[in-house]
């Protein structure tokens, strides 16, 4: 349960901590979504979040299969694992 929980507290922080600089790297090169007739919102939106949401999700999976213990161990062992992160990454 431990792991998990390590698991899950690494990607919230690297969200925290991701998501702001994304943001101001979106509105840095215009990749932003403004306001319009039919939006909802009222102020430039960026469009990169699924950029933050990916390295969120990745760094913590890869930090995890360095370390030695029972998840990291099943990541290590498990080539599906790196295909996935792989493939996501065509995906963002």
């Amino acid at each position: 349960m431990l792991p998990y929980l390590q698991l899950f507290l690494l990607a919230m922080f690297c969200a925290l901590l991701i998501t702001p600089i994304v943001i101001r790297l979106a509105q840095k090169f215009g990749i932003v979504d403004a306001p319009g007739v039919r939006k909802v919102h009222t102020k430039t939106v960026a469009c990169l979040g699924g950029v933050s949401i990916f390295i969120s999700i990745t760094c913590p999976l890869l930090i995890t299969a360095c370390i030695p213990n029972a998840v990291g161990g099943a990541l290590r062992h498990v080539p599906h694992v790196v295909l996935v992160i792989a493939a996501s990454s065509f995906y963002y």
